[in-house]
């Protein structure tokens, strides 16, 4: 079972920790299995394993604990997206600003301008 973390009175849970599957870097988007167990989310597999329920903010190896923001604004200098520009999910687990044009379209969010995005995850959509 995850830890939620933030503001007990919060309506919003922005983050959680889970127990890694697979080795995972920093920032890349994540999915759970059945056992909740967060690997990497991938849109060229199955509609589960297309399915993100956060980025990672922390890196793990397997049966470590890593840290997942599922909602909200998420700070980092390596991000480059321009304001309002839809991000996805690549094919590799990581945000991009190009559309998939096979697999599922994953949409994590948009971009905030350098330095920033929002994450809002959407449901895969089949293409």
């Amino acid at each position: 079972m995850p830890t939620v973390i933030g503001r007990p009175d919060s309506a919003e849970k922005l983050a959680a920790f889970f127990i890694a599957g697979e080795i995972i870097s920093a920032l890349k988007v994540v999915r759970l299995n059945t056992t909740s167990d967060a690997f990497v989310a991938d849109p060229t597999g199955t509609f589960e394993e297309a399915k993100a329920i956060g980025i990672a903010r922390s890196a793990g190896g397997i049966g470590a604990t890593i840290d997942v923001q599922t909602f909200g604004i998420l700070e980092d200098a390596s991000f480059t997206f321009s304001a309002n520009t839809p991000l996805f999910l690549s094919a590799t687990g990581s945000i991009t600003d190009v559309a998939p044009v096979s697999g599922y379209n994953v949409q994590i969010g948009h971009g905030l301008g350098a330095g920033s995005i929002f994450i809002a995850l959407r449901e895969p959509i089949l293409l």
